[in-house]
């Protein structure tokens, strides 16, 4: 995938992204920087992308990888944590 299009998905997802960023911080503030944290990881690993799969799920991973790891340093390295739940929406149709 070429340089523009990759970019050109990741703006196209924002809005998903941020909606899944609430979900996971059920806060605004949090959200937001959650996704910029999340944009900028992927831009910059970009090369990390696999073609073959989902644009949307890698994002996603990142985000909720992102999230967790925050999650532990807040909690402290010693503590465990306990099993978030959270609803990854469908990108397509399951029969």
């Amino acid at each position: 995938m070429i340089q523009e299009d990759f970019e050109q998905h990741v703006v196209k997802l924002q809005n998903a992204l941020l909606g899944f960023a609430k979900s996971l911080t059920h806060n605004e503030d949090e959200a937001k920087d959650l996704l910029q944290e999340t944009s900028l990881k992927a831009l910059s690993n970009k090369a990390m992308y696999n073609d073959s799969g989902s644009i949307k799920s890698w994002l996603y991973t990142i985000m909720r990888n992102l999230f967790l790891n925050c999650r532990r340093q807040r909690l402290g390295k010693n503590l465990s944590l306990p099993i978030l739940r959270y609803r990854i929406p469908m990108m397509y149709k399951v029969e």
